[in-house]
């Protein structure tokens, strides 16, 4: 038998305490006939749902979208017809400045000790925030599954490079070794072995410098550079390369020098040039264009390869992102097929900070 302090405590809980109690739950809570007509609401649902007391309640389905108000009929019938004991589902709202919120319902079924009849007693929780949460997450995991990707693909193209290079070192120097060369010959194959290791010096090089991108610890090292004299240098550099592929310069003459890292900035041009020549036909010409612009310069460089599909743009300078178009193409690396004119624009001088902190 319950004692005196039991009955007192369920005395408190009739009445004007169980309404304020019902009033300021922190979830919408209401009252709904079978037909889905709202019977009574508490004031964290009225004010959800922008609901006025007093007047005539409408019902819930047209309070939601009107692409969720069948799914939400539909749900009511199965508690309802078909003997569902409770339903519960996600559907977007009108609040009361028009605009629409997820909210979570939660609904059962439920019978007046006074005779009333069975109506139905629906939960409404507001669950916009754990959504936009929820698709933060998933669109950051997809980010991360996409990394990870690129990042076996640039582990395999790697892979394929140091195996390519390390093939054509050891057969070279197995003839060397063998003595099956003539000494015009050996000076060759030494060139084509020292060739193949400064490729795979730069290969380590990419990698590193990666890192340090990623870590924060790639210090520019600033100084006056001569943007002209560098295009020249990398053009005939480019015919020696690909074996006299044409590239031709147009540059303004008289241009100033930049202030800049020499280093990633020869990184860069060389990147692009490399791009030209592997997408591009052998027998197309590869230009290279300089010209002022109001506080910097402005480089070009054009080739006559595929260009750039619709919407390349927002991923080309992506991390090892490879172009869908080329992703079937013999040609080995983890760069982009780049088409038609990518230019890039240089200020004449940099912050004074960059001399003496990392590139971030």
């Amino acid at each position: 038998m319950a004692g005196p302090g039991v009955a007192n405590a369920k005395d408190d809980l009739t009445g004007e305490r169980l309404r304020a109690v019902f009033d300021h739950a922190p979830l919408g809570i209401c009252a709904l006939d079978l037909e889905g007509r709202i019977l009574g609401a508490n004031l964290r649902l009225q004010h959800m749902l922008d609901l006025s007391a007093g007047a005539s309640w409408p019902v819930l389905f047209d309070l939601v979208h009107h692409d969720d108000a069948e799914i939400l009929r539909a749900a009511l019938r199965r508690l309802t017809r078909h003997g569902a004991g409770q339903v519960a589902v996600e559907r977007r709202f009108r609040g009361p400045d028009g605009g629409l919120f997820w909210g979570r319902l939660t609904a059962t079924r439920a019978t007046s000790d006074a005779g009333g009849g069975r109506f139905v007693v629906a939960m409404l929780e507001d669950v916009e925030e754990r959504r936009r949460l929820e698709a933060a997450i998933e669109e950051v995991n997809a980010r991360v599954e996409a990394l990870s990707r690129a990042k076996s693909a640039l582990v395999a193209s790697v892979s394929h490079e140091f195996r390519t290079a390390l093939t054509g070192i050891g057969g070279l120097s197995e003839l060397m070794r063998d003595g099956e060369l003539e000494a015009a010959e050996v000076r060759e194959a030494a060139a084509d072995i020292s060739s193949e290791a400064q490729r795979l010096g730069r290969l380590i090089e990419d990698i590193l410098d990666l890192d340090r991108l990623e870590s924060g610890t790639t210090l520019l090292r600033v100084g006056p550079v001569d943007v002209n004299a560098m295009l020249v240098t990398l053009a005939e550099r480019t015919r020696r390369a690909f074996a006299g592929r044409r590239v031709t310069l147009r540059l303004e003459p008289r241009l100033p020098a930049i202030v800049a890292d020499a280093d990633r900035l020869t990184q860069v041009f060389s990147n692009l040039l490399s791009n030209s020549v592997k997408y591009s036909p052998s027998d197309s010409p590869i230009s290279l264009t300089s010209s002022a612009i109001d506080g910097g310069i402005r480089v070009g460089v054009r080739d006559h390869g595929p260009g750039l599909p619709d919407g390349a743009e927002e991923t080309i300078f992506d991390r090892h992102v490879r172009l869908e178009r080329e992703a079937l193409s013999s040609t080995v690396g983890s760069g982009l097929g780049l088409g038609a004119l990518f230019t890039v624009e240089l200020p004449l001088t940099v912050p004074e900070e960059a001399h003496a902190h990392p590139l971030l």
